[in-house]
């Protein structure tokens, strides 16, 4: 049987901390904490697919230093909680609520096509991060070459998931140096 389970990425764990297995965590959500009302659906995967997740049990979490640390079940030590690192946080997508008009969840916007606002084409959007300002897009064009992208109102001008276009001002960009 084949899962058909659409996974979301919702954040990946970082280094071990201490030697009892704990382990960092790197929150992808809005704001940060909201990671947390997800530990029951929690599962990790290797790739953002979420091929072969595996669900996993968080025994344990404290907030550290604006971030999170997490205590997985049977993981009692610095070595065990070492197999965990850089290893992807998914949720299955039924497990999120609906954006908000106008708001929409990072991983509804990769593999978007993006044109400028005469049509030309631009690339496709990679992946998106959060450089605490506001977020960046990545569109990587045609030949191959990586873009960023503001993520703000006067740039990006429209977002069409039923036609999976994204529409940026690429002159005002222009016009600011980038």
């Amino acid at each position: 049987m084949t899962d058909t389970t659409q996974w979301v990425v919702v954040g990946r764990f970082g280094a071990p901390y201490g030697v009892l297995g704990w382990l960092m965590l790197n929150s992808y959500t809005d704001p940060p904490p909201q990671i947390m009302t997800y530990t029951s659906v929690w599962h990790v995967a290797d790739t953002e697919s979420g091929a072969s997740a595996m669900p996993i049990v968080v025994e344990q979490q404290q907030p550290h230093s604006g971030r999170f640390r997490v205590k997985l079940h049977n993981v009692t030590d610095r070595t065990q909680a070492t197999h965990w690192t850089h290893r992807l946080i998914v949720i299955p997508r039924t497990a999120l609520v609906p954006p908000e008009e106008g708001q929409f969840y990072w991983a509804d916007l990769v593999g978007l096509t993006v044109y400028n606002t005469q049509g030309q084409l631009l690339g496709r959007v990679d992946h998106l991060f959060d450089t605490g300002a506001n977020d960046v897009v990545v569109i990587h064009d045609p030949a191959g070459r990586a873009h960023l992208v503001p993520y703000i109102p006067s740039v990006i001008q429209s977002v069409n998931l039923a036609k999976q276009t994204i529409i940026i001002d690429w002159e005002f960009l222009e016009s600011r140096g980038f």
